[in-house]
C-alpha cells in the first residue's frame, strides 16, 4: 500500500498544480487517494 500511495501522491501533485479541469479521471484518482489516506 505505502508504494502505492508514494505512486499517487506526485500524480495528485500534478493535478493539484494543472487548472481545475472537469476530467472524471482525475477525480477517480482522487477519490481513491482519499480512500487510501
Amino acid at each position: 500500500c505505502l508504494t502505492e500511495l508514494k505512486g499517487y501522491q506526485p500524480a495528485i501533485g500534478k493535478f493539484i498544480c494543472q487548472p481545475r479541469r472537469p476530467n472524471s479521471r482525475i477525480d477517480k484518482v482522487r477519490h481513491m487517494f482519499h480512500k487510501l489516506a
